[in-house]
């Protein structure tokens, strides 16, 4: 018996949906948008060994109509923002690397929920930060440096978690 099998990669499976999701982003969604935030480690867990301050920084990339296409997690041993910042930008370059190539492109903002450390954060990578930016105007940009690292194109907004730039 002469099995074949073929895994297309231009036809990801997306990790969960919210409803019935396609498998790439549709007419109903402008693109993708890579959610950073920071969880507490839970008991028992590797995280939680990095001490009291360790925090969890996880990233998703989520379609606008609310299906899941990556989910990365990176520990940061505490919250200052050069910790933070090393955490986020790792999250953005695993998350960029998990997400198959005709999706990379899609990502269309950066959403960020970082417990008020944004700011320091976003300057912790060389990021120039607007700190006037209300609702859902972007605080800064993916710059060259962050492309290269996380191949998020120059350019992507970066704002602030909950403000709902595209809607």
């Amino acid at each position: 018996m002469d099995l074949k099998f073929s895994l297309d990669a231009s036809n990801p499976l997306p990790l969960a949906t919210a409803g019935a999701g396609s498998a790439s982003p549709g007419a109903g969604s402008s693109g993708l948008e890579l959610q950073v935030s920071v969880e507490q480690p839970s008991a028992g867990t590797d995280a939680a060994a990095g001490g009291p301050r360790a925090v969890t920084v996880v990233c998703e990339a989520r379609s606008r109509d609310g299906v899941s296409y990556a989910r990365v997690e990176k520990t940061a041993n505490d919250r200052h923002p050069s910790a933070l910042a090393a955490a986020v930008r790792s999250v953005l370059a695993r998350a960029g690397a998990t997400l198959p190539e005709p999706l990379l492109p899609a990502v269309s903002c950066v959403a960020l929920a970082l417990g008020g450390a944004e700011a320091a954060a976003l300057v912790a990578l060389g990021l120039p930060v607007d700190s006037r930016a209300e609702g859902d105007a972007p605080l800064s940009a993916v710059d060259a440096a962050l492309q290269a690292r996380t191949g998020i194109a120059a350019g992507t907004p970066i704002r602030l978690a909950g403000s709902d730039a595209a809607a």
